[in-house]
């Protein structure tokens, strides 16, 4: 009976594993960009919606992301995408300027990081 259970639990716990995957590739929508973006074209983006007043401006604690040197490591490390497509939480709510990306700002940012966040 005990050996029943646990072959019942092992199962039900690998079809979850199996559908929550297979949920992550069917949500995941390619986008196709039919330019190559680089920093320049998502500039002000950026600025509006990080590199404001008392956030990434250079002016406070945080690193200034109105330069691409200043954004470059977050780029690289992954630390950018994850927060601006993955958790999207960024700009935060509780930010001083814009408080959330449009589909067209984010697409864009995509396009970029498909374009292996160019500078040039």
């Amino acid at each position: 009976m005990i050996i029943k259970i646990k072959y019942i639990l092992l199962l039900i716990m690998a079809t979850i594993l199996i559908v929550s995957c297979s949920k992550d590739q069917l949500d995941t929508e390619s986008l196709i960009c039919e330019e190559p973006v680089v920093y320049d074209d998502v500039r002000g983006v950026i600025s509006a919606s990080c590199g404001y007043t008392e956030c990434h401006n250079g002016l406070g604690s945080l690193d200034n992301y109105n330069n691409f040197a200043g954004i470059e490591t977050y780029l690289f490390s992954g630390a950018f995408s994850s927060r601006v497509f993955i958790s999207r939480d960024m700009p935060p709510s509780y930010a001083a300027g814009a408080t959330s990306l449009s589909e067209e700002e984010i697409n864009l940012l995509k396009c970029w990081e498909q374009n292996g966040f160019s500078e040039f």
